[in-house]
């Protein structure tokens, strides 16, 4: 065979795998070849009053770790780790769950939702960053057996089996040596900004906590509010129960979805929808209008007021005129009174921290934590003039806007940061960049 039709052929493997032309030195061949898939089950009764340690996937994050401490209940068989697997989740594949082990002191463990990949003639941090690339990822979530994307899950064969182009070992550990350093500088980056937002989450809250329960003029006199938890406030302040302020209070529509929601129709507001003070409506829910007409009691009328109950427990935003006249689902939807107060008043009352420590300290259930409207009901808030309302929101929205544009912007950059690392570790083991020499070496 020719050189250009080894070379030709070589590229058309290569593409099939959806990773483009590839070094001609580096070998096209199945996972397996390179790896053991381990199986090492242990029972729940086998693991009773031990220390483990726990490596797992909490939802919603790329992966997590902790101690299951002696006396705690296991609920399901696990596998057995001694360190040094890889770890590729079956679970939503497209989330890009991997981890590399590590050897522990006490016994470790890993959900059997996990492919168990013992390298053994692959370099296993370069095995590692090959899953964490977007090629692997795509290529895994191809073959996923769910059509559900909230619920994707992949055979381990189709993990252990899918062919990659694989470099000598030397240079499988020259690449890994590259992406590790070059990450850990993207993540110091990454972790920087994310304490950034911290700190303006923290300084955002001090804010409202002080416009609300103190006013802005620090030189008015004071009066004990009789409420332990808001402490002293401007003397001419009262304190009412919601109850009081509000002309409506009750539940949104409680009860299963499945047979209501439609592709076009009214907008159907739930939990996930309320975020960061504001209503973002980026997950389309609708209801048929003769539906919503059936319900019109949880109908939403600008100004209204919606707490989660479940889930991100006292999140709350007050609805726009954009979303007036939508129905809503297991949301507490609040009315103020208009000669109490102004529902953005209360919105902004309901994101303090005193509102909030209170929220946290009512809600009922161990295992799924709900806010029950008749304790919420009951909460004392304190209350200036409405004319004095108007003046502390107009102060502070300003504010709040900008800790908003700063937030937003510095999650765009995270959100970079996070696609220019996923390129780089994809192009590092696919072949697609030149390592630099020396960088990365032991």
């Amino acid at each position: 065979m020719s050189d250009a039709i080894g070379e030709c052929l070589r590229f058309n493997e290569a593409e099939s795998m959806g990773v483009g032309l590839v070094p001609q030195h580096w070998e096209l061949a199945r996972l397996d070849k390179y790896v053991r898939v381990l199986r090492n089950s242990i029972s729940p009764k086998e693991m009773a009053g031990k220390q483990v340690y726990h490596y797992s996937i909490p939802e919603f994050q790329m992966s997590g770790m902790g101690v299951v401490e002696e006396g705690d209940s296991i609920d399901s068989n696990k596998f057995l780790v001694a360190g040094g697997e890889v770890l590729v989740s079956k679970l939503n594949p497209r989330k890009s769950a991997v981890i590399l082990t590590e050897v522990q002191p006490i016994m470790a463990v890993c959900s059997t939702e996990f492919v168990v990949l013992l390298p053994e003639s692959i370099d296993r941090n370069f095995l590692y960053y090959l899953h964490l690339s977007h090629f692997t990822r795509e290529r895994i979530c191809s073959r996923v057996q769910s059509a559900t994307r909230s619920h994707q899950r992949a055979n381990p064969d189709d993990i252990s089996k899918l062919w990659h182009a694989v470099p000598p070992i030397e240079e499988q550990k020259s690449i890994a040596g590259y992406v590790r350093e070059s990450t850990h500088t993207i993540d110091e980056l990454v972790a920087k900004k994310r304490r950034l937002i911290d700190l303006l989450s923290e300084q955002r809250a001090a804010l409202i906590n002080q416009a609300v329960t103190k006013g802005l003029n620090p030189n008015v006199p004071m009066k004990d509010s009789g409420v332990e938890w808001i402490g002293m406030v401007p003397e001419y302040w009262g304190v009412r129960f919601l109850s009081k302020a509000v002309g409506k209070i009750r539940n949104g529509y409680v009860g299963p979805t499945r047979d209501i929601l439609v592709d076009k129709g009214v907008r159907y507001l739930q939990s996930l929808h309320i975020k960061s003070g504001r209503i973002l409506f980026d997950k389309k829910y609708f209801v048929r209008p003769t539906w919503s007409e059936r319900h019109a009691e949880t109908v939403l009328r600008k100004g209204d007021v919606l707490i989660v109950q479940t889930g991100s427990i006292g999140e709350c935003a007050v609805v726009p005129e954009e979303f007036d006249g939508c129905n809503c689902h297991a949301l507490i939807i609040t009315r103020a009174k208009p000669e109490v107060a102004s529902g953005e008043y209360l919105a902004l009352l309901f994101q303090s921290h005193y509102v909030k420590s209170r929220f946290a300290e009512l809600q009922t259930g161990a295992l799924h934590p709900h806010l029950e409207i008749g304790i919420v009901r009951n909460i004392p808030l304190p209350l200036p003039p409405l004319k004095e309302q108007k003046t502390i929101l107009g102060y502070v929205e300003d504010k709040l806007n900008r800790f908003h544009e700063t937030i937003e912007t510095t999650k765009q950059e995270i959100e970079r940061l996070s696609e220019y690392r996923t390129a780089l570790i994809s192009a590092a083991v696919t072949g697609k960049m030149e390592i630099p020499q020396g960088v990365g070496e032991a």
